[in-house]
């Protein structure tokens, strides 16, 4: 038997690799929530990150984020829908996204049992005019799914929002109008993966430091 074979037989552990390496997503394999009350900027969002590989649902109330993320609709609420809903088809077909906020012939909704509760990987949210409301129902989506990253997207005038995130269960990054399609999807990308390497994390008997940070 010669060197190289047996080199090649002393790296190759018995019973596979002696580090396994948790299960990350990728863009390519992604499902994001996108949320903005605005339909226009609603698609021109998801479009970005359909572009990079992500598989997008889009949602335009609070009501429509949380049943997109698989949280139980309350009973009282309404999602209300206005003639703005009505976007140009050729627009949402080069976009493709699934729309939660309004049956949609040929689409499953995000509460029917075809897609699991808690098969999001990322929840991207235009706060608009009410940060306050995006944070709120974070929080709850958060009870039941803790390690849900999030990208808060928001106007220059809620400087400061950054701040309130700190505190937050799981990585939240913000970022602030305008805002470049490359800069959304660096954001976005290593908090796809950051969920499974908080969990090995923790599997090794130490818990981060700060929301959202890993010590390696």
């Amino acid at each position: 038997m010669n060197e190289n074979s047996r080199e090649s037989r002393s790296e190759t552990p018995v019973g596979g690799s002696a580090n396994p390496q948790p299960n990350t997503v990728t863009g390519s394999s992604a499902t994001v929530v996108v949320a903005d009350e605005k339909p226009l900027s609603l698609l021109t969002t998801a479009g970005i990150l359909h572009h990079a590989g992500m598989r997008c649902m889009c949602a335009r109330t609070a009501d429509a984020v949380m049943r997109a993320c698989g949280m139980p609709r309350p009973p009282s609420a309404d999602t209300i829908l206005t003639e703005v809903e009505e976007i140009a088809s050729e627009v949402a077909e080069a976009v493709e996204p699934l729309r939660v906020d309004k049956p949609n012939p040929g689409v499953v909704a995000a509460n029917n049992t075809a897609i699991k509760p808690g098969n999001v990987d990322l929840l991207v949210w235009d706060v608009g005019g009410n940060p306050m409301l995006a944070l709120q129902t974070l929080e709850q989506i958060r009870e039941r799914f803790p390690e849900l990253p999030a990208v808060l997207l928001a106007e220059s005038k809620w400087a400061g929002l950054e701040k309130k995130t700190e505190q937050l269960s799981a990585a939240t990054r913000c970022l602030f109008k305008p805002i470049d399609p490359s800069a959304l999807i660096a954001v976005c990308e290593p908090l796809l993966w950051m969920p499974a390497l908080q969990s090995v994390h923790r599997l090794r008997g130490s818990r981060p430091n700060r929301p959202g940070w890993v010590t390696l």
